[in-house]
């Protein structure tokens, strides 16, 4: 079960999969091999009937900022502007992660354990049910590094908390805290910090023992708002994303970033 994957950490607990983002290192940063394998987790996830609910969460590692994850890393967005290959693969995966987690109709809990940006935002706010930790920050952050926003966060942000916030957060790269996330509707709850995990694995369980065919049908149907925002200029995002970052524009604010 699970076999193949080198970058992800992946343990199974009976009906329920954990999965764990990154090393705990860099606010759990993804390499390119790291993010190639997230869409493939969750096609194997919905794959195995054995399993009916599975919890995503950021590596923890002793000395280290607890982080969910901050998306690529800053050597990955400086290989991406150069590198036309590294782009083309790169935004394959995004749309491939961002279609995989829209079919997927089994549950997805995440515990927002610490930052969660790019990528990892949209793993985040592309589950069923999301545990924010108080000290938790979300942010878009495309705009930080001079690139459109195209991972996921054009369908994610403005169903949540409709099209005016989702400008006012998409538009400048700002960070939300979990007390102003819950409020406006992006995150389920905020819990006390250290406590995401045990309640969303808490969440998965009740879910697991739930009764499934009628809750796989039912998140189907919600999942169908997803699929129209999709329609609506997801790919579009992804495409002006992909020719933003190979920018001058993008590398200046990639060695800024760099810099801090």
């Amino acid at each position: 079960m699970f076999g193949g994957f080198k970058h992800l950490k992946i343990e199974v607990r009976g009906p329920i999969v954990l999965l764990r983002l990154g090393d705990g290192s860099r606010l759990n940063a993804m390499e390119i091999d790291g993010h190639a394998e997230l869409p493939l987790f969750f096609r194997e996830f919905q794959r195995l009937e054995e399993l009916s609910a599975a919890v995503v969460t950021g590596s923890t590692a002793p000395g280290q900022k607890p982080a969910f994850s901050v998306g690529g890393n800053l050597d990955l967005l400086r290989l991406m502007n150069v590198d036309g290959v590294v782009r083309s693969r790169i935004f394959g995966d995004a749309l491939e992660l961002v279609r995989s987690l829209i079919d997927l109709d089994k549950p997805l809990v995440a515990a927002v354990n610490g930052h969660a940006m790019g990528a990892g935002a949209i793993v985040a706010l592309l589950s069923d049910f999301i545990y924010m930790e108080k000290k938790a920050l979300l942010a878009d952050g495309h705009m930080r590094a001079a690139i459109a926003a195209g991972d996921g966060g054009t369908i994610a942000w403005p169903l949540a908390m409709g099209v005016v916030k989702a400008k006012q957060y998409l538009l400048t790269g700002d960070f939300i805290d979990a007390v102003e996330a819950e409020r406006l509707g992006l995150v389920t709850a905020v819990v006390p910090d250290g406590e995401s995990l045990e309640t969303s694995l808490a969440t998965a369980k009740r879910l697991a023992d739930g009764p499934q065919a009628a809750l796989r049908a039912t998140k189907r149907a919600i999942q169908s708002h997803l699929r129209h925002a999709y329609t609506l200029g997801f790919e579009q995002s992804l495409l002006a994303e992909e020719v933003n970052v190979s920018s001058e524009e993008a590398r200046s604010a990639i060695e800024r970033l760099s810099s801090r």
